[in-house]
């Protein structure tokens, strides 16, 4: 699919504006599009009730990350994943809390120890194609630091070919090209986290 951002939002019907039904085929008719527009608003009375509907209508897949911080040196943790810069994250087991997902899919795909939570974030939804199925990846974000010292080394399986740590700066310009949800979601740490080193 493409990186479309699709925005469910309440807001009081306008003049002219009309009430219209869509299909889920509909829907990814439109996100494997390149539309001019890279945003979408489905605008209804019910934004939760209705964004429910949608997700209903997919495949769900449940992940949980990190935007991982090296302890007292202002770097974090970017991965090269199929050729797309991105933050460690992996699905969750059956059974697996978010929190113990972050923390175990950081270390078995960075290769990396020392690690804990410092904080939750917010949770990313990401759909795309998976299996030839339209699926719906729901991402449970922390904020994470890292006080051990291993070279972080990229699980090839799972298609990382690369791991950095890199400045705040770096992270913004290795993301410009990447997903909106993770522009999203660095932006908001941002917002909160001004003073993280």
């Amino acid at each position: 699919m493409s990186d479309t951002e699709l925005n469910f939002v309440e807001d009081e019907p306008s003049g002219n504006s009309e009430e219209i039904q869509i299909s889920r085929e509909d829907v990814i008719g439109i996100l494997e599009k390149k539309v001019p527009s890279s945003r979408i608003s489905i605008i209804s009375k019910n934004a939760s009730k209705s964004f429910l509907q949608f997700c209903s209508e997919f495949n769900h897949i449940d992940a949980a990350g990190g935007i991982v911080n090296k302890a007292g040196t202002g770097n974090f943790l970017m991965i090269l994943r199929n050729g797309v810069w991105d933050f460690p994250k992996g699905k969750m087991d059956e059974g697996e809390v978010p929190a113990a997902t972050a923390i175990r899919e950081v270390q078995e795909e960075c290769g990396i120890n020392g690690l804990k939570i410092v904080k939750p974030l917010k949770t990313t939804y990401h759909g795309y194609m998976f299996k030839g199925y339209p699926t719906i990846k729901r991402t449970f974000w922390f904020l994470m630091e890292c006080e051990g010292h291993k070279t972080p080394i990229g699980q090839l399986e799972e298609g990382i070919t690369q791991v950095e740590w890199v400045s705040k700066e770096k992270v913004e310009a290795l993301l410009k090209d990447g997903y909106g949800s993770l522009k999203d979601l660095w932006a908001e740490f941002n917002s909160f986290y001004q003073d993280t080193p």
